[in-house]
């Protein structure tokens, strides 16, 4: 793919130079060759594009906090895709400092989305409020909406689902060579120890209700699929199914333990 093409395609999906983008990537089939080549030529392509006008947030998850409790800001890497701990790596990054769910920012609004954040990794003060504020839109290149949109994390902790709930993790937090000790940070987790979850199918309601409602548009190259859809029509929409049925974004009712 040349960047003709990406542009091309980006732009029919009604991205725009200065939009402020969630992303989630699969570069599987983006281009032939090695994952360096593919993540190095995805970068240019993006930062071409956006030109410092728009924002890039690019998930840098450290999962393993939750066992580990240490988050080194410039050092714990991505655990959550190859093109994220890629890009996580550039020089012209900054990391927000939430030791589960960080982000790789660049861009324009770098800075609002990397400073002043909350300790809770979805919820109130986190950055998908500001994303969700700002009107963000999300971005799948590669990706499939329902194994990799954790904005709907941010629904979920908005609705109170009930198979997740609001969980406190204390670790040491270190930022160049400070150390902050014992901060306390929280994550609104999976009740794994009440419910069994399944594994999403491959068609699920979410996904056919908001094709059909054309909030998440999609197109393909080749191998590759696009889509994209925006925070607050997504949230708006998710919310209003919840309402109806607290299970919405699982497909089906996990069941009890």
């Amino acid at each position: 793919m040349n960047y003709k093409i990406f542009k091309k395609n980006l732009t029919n999906l009604g991205v725009k130079s200065d939009d402020i983008i969630m992303l989630h990537t699969d570069l599987s089939n983006f281009k032939k060759g090695s994952w360096s080549d593919k993540c190095s030529l995805f970068s240019q392509y993006l930062k071409r594009f956006f030109e410092k006008k728009g924002t890039i947030l690019v998930p840098a998850f450290t999962y393993s906090f939750c066992k580990n409790r240490n988050f080194d800001l410039h050092n714990s890497p991505s655990e959550v895709g190859i093109f994220d701990e890629y890009f996580r790596k550039q020089n012209s990054i900054v990391r927000s400092q939430h030791p589960i769910f960080s982000f790789s920012c660049y861009g324009k609004m770098e800075e609002v989305f990397t400073q002043n954040n909350s300790n809770s990794a979805t919820g109130n003060g986190s950055i998908f409020e500001k994303f969700f504020a700002m009107n963000g839109k999300i971005l799948f290149f590669g990706a499939r909406f329902i194994t990799s949109c954790t904005f709907l994390h941010f629904v979920e902790q908005s609705n109170r689902v009930p198979y997740r709930y609001s969980k406190i993790f204390k670790g040491n937090l270190k930022i160049k060579k400070k150390i902050i000790k014992n901060q306390e940070f929280e994550f609104f987790v999976r009740s794994t120890e009440r419910y069994n979850f399944i594994d999403y199918k491959e068609n699920t309601k979410i996904e056919s209700d908001l094709k059909k409602k054309k909030i998440l548009k999609m197109t393909n190259i080749n191998k590759l699929s696009l889509s994209i859809c925006g925070s607050q029509e997504l949230f708006y929409f998710v919310t209003n199914k919840l309402n109806n049925n607290l299970y919405y974004i699982l497909d089906n009712k996990p069941t009890q333990i």
